[in-house]
């Protein structure tokens, strides 16, 4: 569900899909899929319930996972992602009200398997039902 919101954004920036196109993904990347590529999950979903027990908020966490075989490639692709999503507040995309878009988190990887570089950023997102 919040990938929709996450994905009309990203594909709509410029400085975004520049690098990447609309290599935008939930969850998985096709095992094809050429690099660079984005993959997007959800991680936790926390309701906030009023006191009539109907839920008005969600506090989402997600992570992205940017992926390529140049180093460079995915420095500059997490760089674009978090001028993207940080400070997004109060837009609706993908059909939700998205009241805010906060960067929390930054790991990085390498895999010798694939010989890619990955950058991992974890999002908290907050949407209004």
């Amino acid at each position: 569900m919040v990938f929709k919101a996450i994905y009309d954004i990203l594909s709509n920036v410029t400085a975004v899909t520049n690098l990447i196109s609309t290599r935008i993904y939930n969850v998985n990347s096709n095992q094809e899929a050429n690099s660079p590529y984005v993959t997007v999950q959800q991680i936790s979903n926390i309701p906030n319930v009023n006191k009539d027990i109907t839920i008005g908020l969600r506090t989402i966490r997600i992570q992205i996972n940017i992926v390529s075989s140049v180093e460079k490639n995915v420095n500059d692709i997490a760089a674009a992602i978090l001028a993207a999503l940080h400070g997004v507040d109060n837009v609706t995309k993908g059909g939700l009200s998205v009241q805010s878009i906060r960067y929390e988190n930054e790991n990085d990887a390498f895999s010798y398997d694939s010989d890619h570089y990955t950058i991992i950023q974890d999002y908290i997102i907050r949407i209004k039902y």
